[in-house]
């Protein structure tokens, strides 16, 4: 799995397994047989499309949208989630 711990200015489709220790300032969306842990912060929205599957252990500043992918919440989504995830107790949504 690919990782990142610094800043990816923008928007960004993740294409492979990856895990973000970092920011994306922009949004992201994790493509049909990918997984994304993020550890880091999404500026954006988070899109998960349908077979895709992650798990959100930092912050997502927008929402949350799941196509009909996998998502669980551990972390923080300061928006709404779209389309169902696992949330966690611990976790702070809205």
């Amino acid at each position: 799995m690919n990782s990142e711990n610094g800043k990816i200015e923008g928007s960004m489709e993740i294409l492979k397994d990856f895990q973000l220790n970092g920011t994306i300032t922009g949004n992201a969306t994790v493509k049909s047989g990918v997984y994304f842990r993020l550890n880091g912060v999404v500026l954006g929205n988070l899109t998960i499309e349908n077979g895709g599957s992650s798990d959100i252990n930092g912050v997502v500043c927008g929402n949350v949208i799941n196509e009909g992918g996998t998502v669980s919440v551990t972390g923080v989504v300061q928006g709404a989630i779209h389309g169902g995830a696992n949330i966690s107790p611990n976790a702070k949504i809205g």
